[in-house]
């Protein structure tokens, strides 16, 4: 998730956080969060990931403000591919 986070806090106005849920076999999770500069909700965001080639399903908002993530069932090199559809998507609507 840090390299997650160093690519997409590149963009302006973007901020992550990291937590451990009370539940959710206490997994590491990091907050995705943008100020108004960036022009998307949170669950237009989530939408329009999980409509991309390749699909990737990011929770937004149910909890916490933004989006949530884990990289719990990422496979080696799939975090490459979320920062980068992360940073472009982000990038596209500051």
């Amino acid at each position: 998730m840090e390299y997650i986070s160093a690519r997409i806090t590149r963009v302006p106005g973007v901020s992550t956080s990291y937590f451990v849920p009370d539940i959710a076999n206490h997994v590491p999770h990091m907050g995705i969060t943008w100020d108004s500069r960036v022009k998307l909700r949170p669950k237009e965001a989530s939408d329009l990931l999980k409509d991309s080639q390749p699909s990737i399903v990011i929770g937004s908002g149910e909890e916490r403000p933004g989006l949530t993530m884990t990289a719990f069932m990422l496979q080696p090199g799939e975090h490459k591919i979320v920062a980068e559809q992360l940073e472009k998507l982000l990038k596209q609507h500051a």
